[in-house]
């Protein structure tokens, strides 16, 4: 069983399109058209639509050979912020200076 691309390239050539013709009876650049027969990009819904429609296929070919688009990814969970306590501010204490100590030296006795 061909490609969704390869199946593109194949009607795209048995109508006789080039890739810049069938871009431009698609409203797109033949790269985009390229990157789809070279199975490099998916086109999507509605462009697969069309893409039936000029080409004379079954749409519901196209979807069976479209491959299974790539799961979202599980969104990161937030982390919930840690709330912010506001606690009683310390007390102020007053500290009375002290004075330097004082060094008593006694005579020696003899």
């Amino acid at each position: 069983m061909p490609t969704l691309g390869e199946h593109i390239r194949e009607q795209r050539l048995t109508h006789g399109l080039s890739l810049g013709q069938l871009a431009s009876k698609l409203g797109l650049t033949a790269s985009v058209v390229r990157s789809w027969e070279r199975d490099q990009v998916t086109p999507n819904r509605p462009q697969l639509d069309t893409v039936a429609e000029l080409l004379e296929t079954d749409i519901d070919e196209l979807v069976a050979l479209a491959p299974e688009p790539e799961p979202e990814p599980e969104p990161t969970p937030t982390p919930t912020p840690t709330p912010v306590v506001e606690s009683e501010p310390e007390p102020v204490v007053a500290v009375e200076p002290q004075p330097d100590p004082v060094l008593v030296v006694e005579p020696e006795s003899e």
